[in-house]
C-alpha cells in the first residue's frame, strides 16, 4: 500500500502522492500559523471559528475537509476537534505537536541545493556549540515527543530496583527523564546540563508536571567530571564527534559496578525506508556529517571498558544501545 500508513509515510510513493503530501503539509502549517489549531483543543463549529477569526467561512470549510480527510481532526455533530490519532507522548498537547510537524520544510530544499553546489571530500568540521535557548530546545523537545523519547525508554528495557539512580546527561529539554519515569516510575531521576540551561529544563518539566519528580544538576561534562555514582546514565544525542571520547570516559567513571549506559545515536545502518532516508539526507545537508554504523559505536564503547554491549533496537535512524560497567 502506498501513501501514509498509520500516520507514517510508506516505503514507496509515486510523484503525484509526494506532491499531495507536500500540499497536505502546507495545509497543516497554514492552519497552525493562522491560529486555528489553537481553537480545536475542544469541540468547535465552523461558525464559531469564523466568529473568532473573521476568516472566510468557505475557506475554513475546505480547509477542514482536508484536515478531516488526513486524520488531523474529527467531526461530530458538525463540531470539530483535534484527532486522538496525532502522535505525541502522553504529556504533550496535540496542538503543540501539530504546530511543529511541518516546520522548516523549505529549508531542506535550500540546504540540499547548497550542499550539491559545494565540492567536498565528505568530511565535516565540527560545528560550534549552538545557542541553547528556550525556543530551540522546545523545537527539539517537540520533535522528540513524536516518538523518539518513548522509543528510547521502551527499547532500553530496564529492570530497575526501587530508587536506583538514573542520570540524563546533557538533558537539554529534560523530557527523556520524564519518559523514563513514565515507563519506570520507581527510578530516582536526575537531569544534568549547563547551568544556563537548567531554567529552561525546569520550565519544560513544569509545563508537563514533572518538575517535582526530576532533580536538576549543573554539569559541564566537557570541562568537569560527573560527581556521584549512578545505576543508569543516558547519553541521548550528545555523543558528537568532538565530544564522544570525553563523554564515554567520564560516563564510565560515574557508573557504579554493574551500572548501565544507555546510548541513543543516529546510525547509517538503520532500517531502509523512505522517511528514514530523508532523515539521513536532512542530517547530512544541515552540516551534521556522515553517520557511523552501529558496529562502530560498539567498538567505541568497548574501547572505554564497557561490556555486554547490546543493540536494543531502532527508532527511525536512531539506534538504542546499552552496555554495562563490569
Amino acid at each position: 500500500m502506498n501513501g501514509i500508513v498509520n500516520g507514517k509515510i510508506s516505503d514507496h510513493l509515486n510523484l503525484r502522492q509526494i506532491a499531495s503530501l507536500a500540499d497536505f503539509a502546507s495545509v497543516i502549517t497554514a492552519a497552525s500559523e493562522a491560529g486555528i489549531l489553537n481553537l480545536l483543543e475542544s469541540p468547535v463549529s465552523i461558525l464559531e471559528i469564523e466568529r473568532q477569526t473573521n476568516f472566510d467561512r468557505h475557506v475554513i470549510f475546505l480547509l477542514f475537509n482536508v484536515l478531516e480527510a488526513g486524520g488531523v481532526i474529527n467531526r461530530e455533530n458538525e463540531e470539530f476537534t483535534l484527532s486522538d490519532g496525532v502522535p505525541c507522548f502522553p504529556f504533550a498537547t496535540k496542538k503543540d505537536v501539530l504546530s511543529h510537524l511541518f516546520q522548516d520544510g523549505n529549508s531542506l530544499k535550500s540546504d540540499i541545493l547548497k550542499t550539491l553546489s559545494v565540492p567536498t571530500d565528505g568530511t565535516k568540521i565540527p560545528s560550534p556549540e549552538p545557542e541553547w535557548n528556550q525556543s530551540r530546545l522546545e523545537r527539539i523537545a517537540l520533535s522528540a515527543i513524536l516518538g523518539e523519547i518513548e522509543a528510547v525508554a521502551r527499547l532500553a528495557s530496564l529492570t530497575p530496583g526501587s530508587n536506583e539512580k538514573f542520570l540524563d546527561l546533557g538533558a537539554g529539554h529534560g523530557l527523556y527523564g520524564a519518559a523514563f519515569l513514565e515507563k519506570y516510575p520507581f527510578l530516582d531521576v536526575y537531569a544534568a546540563d549547563l547551568e544556563s540551561v537548567l531554567p529552561i529544563i525546569k520550565h519544560m518539566l513544569t509545563k508537563y508536571n514533572y518538575a517535582d519528580r526530576i532533580k536538576l544538576l549543573p554539569i559541564d561534562f566537557m570541562k568537569h567530571n560527573i560527581e556521584g555514582l549512578y545505576d543508569y546514565i543516558l547519553c541521548a544525542n550528545i555523543l558528537h564527534e568532538d565530544k564522544k571520547d570525553c563523554v564515554l570516559k567520564k560516563t564510565y567513571a560515574a557508573l557504579r559496578q554493574g551500572g548501565k549506559i544507555i546510548v541513543d545515536v543516529r546510525v547509517s545502518d538503520y532500517p531502509k525506508t523512505l522517511s528514514n532516508s530523508l532523515n539521513e539526507l536532512s542530517w547530512y545537508v544541515k552540516g551534521k556529517g556522515k553517520l557511523k554504523r552501529t558496529s562502530t559505536w560498539f567498538n567505541f564503547l568497548s574501547t572505554y571498558g564497557f561490556k555486554q554491549i547490546s543493540l536494543k533496537g531502532f527508532y527511525e535512524i536512531h539506534a538504542v544501545i546499552t552496555a554495562v560497567k563490569e
